[in-house]
Order: structure tokens, then sequence, then C-alpha cells
């Protein structure tokens, strides 16, 4: 009987050990999978931030066909928080790189579509190859706000003082880079796209259209104001008075822009006038024009609109790469009037809206970029 019972008893302890040891095994798996997620994010995080980790955008090796493989035209730095680079490196679009996030024992797949927000942000699933567990990934488009510093600012061009104001009591955060047609194109739902123009600079928004869609992203149309904080080199309010320099990238009032002295492309990179189209081509990811904390287009590149709270008709910078080097409206601050509908010519008024001096009227405004801005 006693060996009976122990026969019969074998199978119920085996049993019993056996589950437990799966269980534990189990838990072990769930244990390490707990501890191997920041891994993952970290790795998520490089992906979306940066970009072309790998040096691929350009070469033969780069196979994604909604984003236009030209070094000339592109710097690689669009790529980053790039929803549709994101695709490319989930499908499978880069030579080499495997679309498998592994860490450790660990490999994560996508087990979704990547959705977009109209803000640019990202949605997706991954799921790993051990315990089967589905992750719920958001993507916070990141890349390209920049923070302007806090500091007495003073608004306007060179010579204009007393629109002075601070930052003191808020964070603002300004677009890096102008808004472009795949933003708008997202914000407007829109299938029927032209990939090719993708991320060009949108131009065509009415004024309002503008603020409704920095309104989408939880910001508002850039402000005159801020674009002179963020372009003019930092300069202390001292016995009521702030010194400002017209150009963005030096204090020195003799430039390219003032000297007749042979053009290179180093100054293309400053700004990017007319001339420049003979030695490089504008970049649609342009760094040129870049201020002191980062911002790019302040002069040359794009004319661009914003909304001026201190002169509501200041609201354009007319400096472009249509206009000559010797132009005058290649200054930082000056602003002509754009009436915000249309793009005729008599829908801009080329006065300088502080001085009320002419600069130069025969001027053709082909495109008025646009950007945001964020108080947090």
């Amino acid at each position: 009987m006693i060996l009976l019972a122990l026969i019969c008893l074998l199978p119920i302890g085996y049993y019993f050990y056996s589950e437990r040891n799966t269980q534990d095994k189990k838990q072990s798996l769930e244990d390490k999978f707990y501890l191997v997620l920041p891994k993952l994010m970290d790795k998520l995080s490089e992906r979306w931030t940066q970009g072309d980790i790998e040096g691929l955008y350009g070469t033969d090796k780069f196979k994604c066909s909604n984003l236009v493989n030209n070094i000339e035209l592109y710097d690689s730095t669009f790529l980053e928080c790039n929803p549709e680079y994101l695709k490319c490196f989930f499908n499978s679009k880069l030579d080499g790189v495997s679309p498998i996030l592994s860490i450790g024992e660990f490999k994560f797949s996508l087990l979704s579509k990547i959705d977009q927000a109209s803000n640019g942000d990202v949605y997706f699933s991954l799921i790993d190859n051990l315990i089967k567990k589905k992750i719920s990934i958001n993507l916070k488009q990141v890349c390209h706000k920049l923070f302007l510093p806090k500091n007495i600012y003073s608004a306007g061009p060179e010579n204009e003082q007393g629109f002075y104001w601070d930052n003191y009591h808020s964070d603002i955060f300004v677009d890096k880079y102008v808004v472009t047609n795949y933003d708008v194109w997202l914000w407007q739902n829109r299938s029927d796209v032209n990939w090719s123009k993708a991320f060009y600079p949108s131009v065509n928004l009415t004024m309002k259209e503008r603020d409704l869609f920095c309104q989408s992203r939880q910001g508002e149309l850039l402000e005159s104001r801020v674009m002179d904080a963020a372009s003019f080199y930092p300069s202390k309010l001292t016995e009521n008075y702030i010194f400002k320099y017209p150009f963005p990238w030096t204090k020195q009032r003799n430039t390219f822009l003032t000297q007749d002295i042979a053009l290179n492309k180093s100054h293309c990179e400053q700004a990017y006038v007319f001339e420049c189209k003979k030695l490089v081509p504008l970049q649609v990811s342009s760094p040129s024009g870049l201020s002191w904390i980062g911002i790019t287009n302040t002069i040359g590149g794009y004319s661009e609109s914003f909304k001026n709270i201190n002169r509501e008709s200041a609201n354009l910078k007319v400096s472009s790469q249509h206009l000559s080097r010797k132009s005058l409206w290649h200054r930082l601050g000056q602003r002509a009037n754009w009436k915000g509908e249309r793009f005729e010519k008599r829908d801009f008024d080329l006065i300088e809206q502080y001085s009320r001096k002419e600069i130069e009227r025969e001027v053709s405004i082909k495109e008025v970029a646009f950007r945001c801005m964020y108080y947090r």
C-alpha cells in the first residue's frame, strides 16, 4: 500500500515541481523583460532623435522611397524625429541595418503600423520574442525646439530701441526650422502628396491658417520679437540701451554682404543669398543663416512671416535667396508687411515698418515660410 501510494504520488509531485519550475522560469523572464525596457527606450530614442546613425543617407544603401536621397538638397538632420525615416527603419529599407531591436536575449520587432499625430508625435507597438508582451510606444517630436535663454531683449531692427521685454517668467521654445509641407499635410490629414516636395518649406498657407497650424502643435505663430531675440547676438541692457548687430554670426558691421569680396561656400552657410546659387544649391533642410541659439533662416534662404505684438504691420522678413547680396533687406530685425491672404505683388507693402523708410521696393516675394513657438 505504501509503495502504491508512493507510485501514485510521484506523477503529482512531478507535475507540481514541473509547473513551479515553468512558472519560476516565466517569472525570471518577466523580471528580465522589465529590466531591459529602459535599454529598449534608449535605443528607440537614439534612433528617433539622431536619425541616420549609420550614415547611409546619400548612398545606394538608403532605400526609403518617400525620402529624397540627395545629400546636395538635404542635410541628413532632416531625418531626426522624422516619422518617415522611422518607417524605413522598421520596414528594412536601410541595407545592412536590422529592424529588430536586440537587447540581451530579447528581440523586439514592430507589431503595428506607425501612426502619426498632427504634431509630429508617433505611436506604434512592439512585441518581444520570448514572453510575447505587447509594448505601446509614444515618441515625442522633441528634436527641433530650441530654448530661448532668459534675458532682457529688444524688438525691432538694429537702430530701434524702446520695445524692451523679458522672458524671466516663462520658458520659450522656438522651432529650429521652418514648417515643412509634410508637417502641414499631416495636419490636413492629406494622402495625395508629392513626396519629392514633402520636406520643402510650407509657403502657401494664409496667416490665419499658419496660426491654426501652430495651435494644433500646442504653440503659436512665431512672434517677431522672439525671432529678434533668437537672432541678434545677445547683449546686456546698459543705461536703457541694448546694442544690436545687423548680422547673426558676428558683431562686425562689415561682412561679405557689405564688402566687394569673393563669395565662397562658407559665406552661403551664413546667409544664402542670390549669388550663392552659382556656388552651391540651397539645402532644403538648410542650416544656413544660423543664429546664436541655433535657429536657421535668419538671413537669406526664405522670406518668413511672424505675428508682431509691438507693431502689427511689421510681420514679414523680406531677406531671401532671391535678393542680391547687396540688398539692404539682409539685416536682422527689418520687417515689411504682408496682408496675410494672397501672394500677389499688391499684397505686400515693402516699406520698412519700423522706420517707415523705403529700403528696396522692387523686390519680388516668391515664397513666405513660417515657424512656431511654444510657451511652457
